[in-house]
């Protein structure tokens, strides 16, 4: 299914693509591809080395050994061999060289930097590329710049010569979702459709997002209807984003809901749609309903993680029962998530209200339960982890 978080961190930090020269020998070509290989292998040392003893060093071997260090996040170092080329190896920068400087940025939240570099590219006659445009949008993403990624963005649509992809526009709904600016969102995603593309699961997402930080959770809910009659199939982070959405809400009712529509529309829950809906329901104190979710978790394969093993340990003894032994009950597990959500599905027509009628099904409410600091401290944990969305 994907990690949010490492989806996010790549479209914010992307390495520039790059092109093997016809004019390189066939020694500096391997050369290259042997650097390559050490960043692929995370070996950003090994890259270093590799180009800095090389005595006649080309740019295109410069440049791979920059994403390698990009790649392991070491930002810094690249931004020291696109200097090192320049000022002793005497390799004039080329457009490729700049741009792989310029998404090393993103490593340091160095919006700053990498505008530099556009400039300093433009001052050296060199044109930049929609990819090198991409590269400083994602370093102001990362950054939670959405001004100056709204701004690189406009220069790239007045520039005649070039046009932003589905990245650009993706990569300045993602600056947008992290300080939840929903109306220049809205403007970002009319503009992406405008310029003829399909928003994709990441559009959508982003979209969740911004409207879950801007405090409109109705509106990151509407996003997975509005997907579908899209004809884009919400994936499970999309989902996730909406369980999130429901747990800064406190919404038990919602987020049952969103675990019946995954299942009806072939998306089963992962460990972080499990975890998001447990924490949820023991925050409303609804310690009976987390059982029947960590049993259905069980059910469905997957391993809770520590912090649910250790909220889990700590609800069972809540309601009663030694940890691992409570018996899963006649429509309860991982039955009680699925029974009308199949029958949902073989009815179509009455995907929405079934799913509804579900969660209605299930919601029977516990009487409130006195704090407990240390289930508090675990709820706390798994919080704080849901903020990767």
């Amino acid at each position: 299914a994907g990690d949010p978080g490492v989806l996010a961190a790549a479209l914010a930090r992307p390495v520039a693509r790059f092109r093997l020269s016809d004019a390189q020998s066939y020694e500096k070509m391997q050369a290259t591809r042997e650097i390559q290989a050490l960043g692929r292998a995370g070996k950003w040392e090994a890259a270093i080395a590799r180009v800095v003893h090389e005595v006649d060093a080309d740019v295109y071997m410069f440049v791979a050994a920059m994403q390698a260090c990009t790649r392991a996040n070491m930002w810094e170092e690249a931004l020291k061999l696109h200097r090192r080329m320049t000022a002793k190896a005497m390799i004039p920068p080329t457009v490729e060289s700049y741009s792989a400087a310029i998404a090393a940025c993103a490593g340091g939240y160095r919006a700053d930097l990498a505008v530099e570099l556009l400039k300093e590219m433009r001052g050296k006659g060199l044109a930049p590329e929609v990819e090198t445009y991409n590269g400083v949008i994602g370093a102001c993403a990362k950054a939670g710049e959405w001004e100056s990624a709204v701004e690189i963005l406009d220069e790239m649509v007045a520039n005649q010569d070039l046009e932003p992809d589905l990245r650009s526009f993706n990569t300045v709904l993602l600056a947008c979702s992290k300080k939840g600016r929903h109306e220049e969102a809205e403007e970002t995603m009319a503009r992406l459709i405008a310029a003829g593309f399909q928003p994709d699961n990441f559009s959508y997402g982003q979209m969740m997002i911004t409207y879950r930080m801007a405090d409109q959770p109705e509106r990151a809910y509407e996003i997975l209807k509005e997907m579908r009659e899209a004809g884009v199939s919400p994936n499970v982070i999309c989902y996730n984003s909406a369980l999130v959405a429901a747990q800064d809400a406190a919404d038990t009712t919602r987020t049952l809901r969103i675990l019946k529509e995954m299942y009806v529309y072939d998306t089963p829950p992962d460990n972080i749609s499990y975890a998001t809906a447990i924490t949820t329901v023991v925050k409303a104190r609804d310690f009976e309903r987390a059982v029947d979710l960590h049993q259905s978790m069980i059910d469905d394969g997957l391993e809770p993680d520590p912090i649910i093993g250790r909220l889990m340990v700590i609800v069972r003894k809540k309601v009663g029962a030694a940890a691992g032994e409570r018996p899963v009950e006649e429509g309860r597990g991982r039955s009680a998530v699925m029974s009308r959500a199949a029958r949902a599905k073989e009815e179509e027509e009455d995907k929405e209200e079934e799913v509804d009628e579900h969660g209605e099904s299930l919601s029977h409410l516990m009487g409130v339960w006195d704090s407990d600091d240390e289930e508090d401290e675990v709820v706390g944990r798994r919080q704080g982890a849901a903020t990767l969305y």
